[in-house]
């Protein structure tokens, strides 16, 4: 029969510029506008949060009136593996908070760096690690390494010796940052979707904090499996920081929580999800075809 093509809706490249401040192009204009087309030609879609898919509130319209098969499916990680890894790595360290993915401004890792600061002189034991690869932002006009604007930060409020940041490491490498840090922080702006990231940091059944931006609140509901604060917003940032870390019987209770609410995102679970709905539009060919 007739080859499907299945689309998984993620954010747009047009969105990835937008949220990182990066220059938008003709060309970048048109990559969306094929983007947008491969959309509305498609015979099924997926996406991860809701958020995502009400991003494209053209491309749904589109879809509902030609009645396009979709379905929410999170996305996926090997949880089982990790949680061994959680186990066989597990050491004694200074305590830290961990944040970990790319270094661009759409990440938020600016808000974050303005947050540790503000309450950097009440926990001095506290350090911030920061992992990822460095990318490029707009700043005063010029394209300019991220990990530079936020070195520069770092270096005038004298925080060296408290926030370190590190080049992107292998998955072997992170577990042990992932086990022993205090909790995960995850500070985006934007169309931040369902990142890995921060299923990683659940996955270890870490206590977590994000921003109310993007499909994250889908994941996360306040004060239940982690807290959540308002983007771009570091006053808010920080007051959350320091409710985390001052009591220690709420980050207990999320890390006992996020301990079961892990297995939601077991790749086996999204796999078999994704397989059912598959078989659900060969189901419905076939009954389309016999009417």
């Amino acid at each position: 029969g007739k080859t499907k093509v299945i689309i998984r809706l993620h954010r747009s490249l047009y969105q990835y510029y937008v949220d990182n401040h990066l220059p938008i192009t003709i060309d970048l204009r048109l990559v969306n506008m094929l983007e947008m087309i491969s959309i509305l030609f498609a015979h099924a879609i997926t996406y991860p949060t809701n958020f995502i898919w009400n991003s494209h509130p053209f491309m749904t319209w589109i879809a509902s009136i030609k009645r396009t098969p979709h379905m929410l499916i999170p996305n996926g990680l090997p949880i089982n593996k990790l949680i061994k890894g959680k186990a066989q790595r597990k050491r004694a360290t200074a305590p830290y908070i961990l944040t970990v993915g790319r270094l661009e401004y759409g990440k938020g890792l600016h808000t974050l760096v303005e947050a540790f600061t503000k309450i950097s002189s009440k926990f001095p034991d506290i350090k911030l690690i920061i992992i990822g690869r460095d990318m490029k932002t707009v700043h005063e006009n010029k394209l300019v390494n991220y990990k530079k604007l936020l070195f520069q930060y770092i270096t005038k409020h004298t925080l060296k010796r408290m926030i370190h940041i590190y080049d992107q490491k292998p998955h072997n490498q992170l577990s042990e940052y992932y086990s022993n840090c205090l909790f995960y922080v995850m500070p985006a702006s934007g169309h931040e979707n369902h990142p890995l990231a921060l299923l990683e940091a659940l996955s270890y059944g870490k206590a977590v904090i994000i921003s109310d931006a993007g499909g994250m609140p889908e994941i996360i509901t306040h004060r239940k499996n982690g807290l959540i604060f308002r983007q771009n917003d570091a006053q808010h940032l920080a007051t959350t920081l320091e409710t985390l870390l001052s009591n220690r019987s709420l980050r207990t209770s999320i890390e006992v929580k996020n301990s079961k609410y892990r297995s939601q995102f077991d790749i086996h679970a999204t796999a078999s999800r994704t397989v059912t709905f598959y078989s659900s539009l060969e189901t419905r060919t076939t009954e389309l075809t016999h009417n």
